[in-house]
């Protein structure tokens, strides 16, 4: 809500996977938007620079201070340590 930069509209789906539109930040140059990135994850996930993966992708899913979750799906942890694990 206090994202005062560009933005475009995207589509994206709800938690239920029904289409849905949704307003994407958009970026000037990539190092605005990692800036950004690390302020968003600092501020309400608890990120720290020294977190190894697997703590950081727990914060993502509800093990940060506010318990909050970072996407809906249940199985979050397990794509994204599938797609790491691919690299």
């Amino acid at each position: 809500k206090s994202w005062e930069g560009d933005y475009v509209l995207g589509n994206d789906l709800d938690a239920d996977g029904n289409p849905i539109k949704h307003n994407f930040r958009s970026y000037k140059s990539i190092d605005d938007y990692v800036n950004d990135e690390l302020q968003f994850l600092t501020n309400l996930y608890d990120f720290d620079p020294s977190d190894t993966f697997t703590t950081f992708i727990n914060k993502l899913q509800g093990g940060n201070f506010g318990k909050r979750r970072y996407a809906e799906d249940r199985k979050y942890i397990e794509k994204v340590r599938g797609v790491y694990n691919s690299i």
